[in-house]
């Protein structure tokens, strides 16, 4: 089956040159995908001759930056749902391994091995018909019951839970509209090293996961939680202060 957002990449010469032969080869079987193609191009085609001039050079530019920022969430999304099962298989033993390692050293792990633990999990959507405040007692699970109520801008798009011992966590993505941020709570870690002072609010670290802004903090009950998005550590900031206000 065809890839309807290559489809939109071969639009734009944004393929491979292998890649576009490839996917030329398999437009010429499949008449349903060549219409769609060229539905696409004339969107476009449309789009270019009807647009008007930019008058604003500094807001086109900002507003492309931010939409491409968007657009790299959605690609990390998609692959990590498409190959939940892939990359877990391919972390297991390096997660099993530094599991064991870590019952001797009272969970101390670094930021690299966070995205490990995040890796366990299979993300469960949640449906537009479903009730957000169906789903708070698990939002409330993963930020602790001593925080704040979740404000009502911040949508739970997806949850989901990993009940090994020794790598417990509870995980809720969150958007606000401009872009998703995941909270996870590590139930089994005591400490995260390679982490720095958030100066503008001494009750938080910072760090990178897998090259993405992550802000740490720990639960009145001493569990550490992270919020981790494609995001300004300011605004992953503000997201958190909502919460816990």
């Amino acid at each position: 089956m065809i890839d309807r957002t290559e489809l939109h990449s071969l639009a734009d010469n944004e393929l491979p040159p292998e890649r576009a032969q490839e996917l030329a080869a398999q437009l010429e079987l499949d008449s349903q995908a060549r219409l769609e193609l060229a539905a696409i191009k004339a969107t476009k085609d449309c789009l270019k001759a009807n647009s008007p001039a930019v008058q604003d050079s500094e807001l086109w530019t900002r507003c492309r930056m931010r939409l491409e920022e968007l657009d790299k969430a959605r690609r990390i999304e998609s692959f990590v749902g498409k190959y939940a099962w892939g990359i877990c298989g391919v972390f297991f033993v390096a997660i099993a391994m530094g599991g064991f390692f870590n019952r001797f050293l009272l969970k101390s792990v670094n930021s690299s091995q966070v995205a490990g633990y995040v890796a366990t999990m299979s993300p469960i959507p949640v449906p537009q018909s479903r009730s957000q405040s169906e789903i708070d007692p698990f939002f409330r699970q993963v930020v602790g019951e001593s925080m704040g109520s979740r404000p009502p801008e911040l949508r739970i798009t997806a949850f989901g839970e990993n009940d090994v011992p020794g790598n417990r966590l509870s995980f809720v993505r969150l958007d606000d509209g401009f872009g998703p941020v995941a909270v996870v709570a590590l139930h089994d870690v005591q400490h995260v090293s390679g982490l720095f002072e958030y100066e503008q609010d001494s009750q938080y670290k910072y760090g990178q996961i897998d090259g993405v802004n992550a802000l740490f903090w720990n639960r009145a009950d001493g569990v550490i939680c992270v919020a981790v998005g494609n995001r300004a550590y300011s605004e992953i900031h503000q997201i958190v202060t909502a919460i816990r206000e």
